[in-house]
Order: C-alpha cells, then sequence, then structure tokens
C-alpha cells in the first residue's frame, strides 16, 4: 500500500478538528467563560475611567479592600493609554529631531 492510497483513504479535518470532536468539551467552555468574565471587566472598566473627577467630591476614595479591584479596573486602562501616548510622542519627536539633524 502506497502512501497516496492512505492519505486519500483518511479524511482531513481543517485545524485537527475530528468528526467524533467536533463539539466543545468542559475546558472550552471554562476557557470561554474566563474570556468572557474578562471582556466584560475591562469594558466596566474601560466605561468606568471616563467617569467624571467631580464625583470624588460627593464619594472619596477609600482603600476599602472590596473596592480594591475596581480601582485596578480603572487604573489599568489608562496605564494603557498613558504608554501608547507616550510612544506616539516618543516617535513624533524622534522623527522630528531626526529631520532637523539632517537639515543641519
Amino acid at each position: 500500500m502506497n502512501i497516496r492510497a492512505v492519505a486519500t483513504a483518511v479524511p482531513i479535518w481543517p485545524l485537527g478538528l475530528c468528526q467524533r470532536h467536533v463539539l466543545p468539551n468542559f475546558y472550552d467552555i471554562v476557557v470561554f467563560i474566563g474570556l468572557a468574565a474578562a471582556l466584560v471587566a475591562v469594558g466596566h472598566g474601560a466605561g468606568e475611567m471616563r467617569a467624571p473627577l467631580a464625583g470624588l467630591d460627593t464619594t472619596p476614595i477609600t482603600l476599602d479592600v472590596s473596592r480594591l479591584p475596581e480601582f485596578a479596573l480603572r487604573t489599568t486602562p489608562r496605564m494603557f493609554a498613558a504608554i501608547v501616548a507616550s510612544l506616539i510622542f516618543a516617535f513624533v519627536v524622534y522623527t522630528f529631531a531626526e529631520r532637523r539633524s539632517r537639515l543641519g
């Protein structure tokens, strides 16, 4: 029996899926729920990040342990926004400095 006969006899399914394992198993569902929860948390944090600072006059910041995850969800998107802004600023300033040094 040659290799071509074996290759045509066995069906090849895309992405490693075979007919009997098409349905997701328990681990797939756990990972999907975890990713969905992370997406909801990031969305909530992004929405809360845009809250006005005037609200601090009525509800001051407390260091209660139950409020710390919410503060972390607000702080993390701000940190990434600051990193992106600083990278854009650095590349723009570098470009202008490089062009100025070429001019003399």
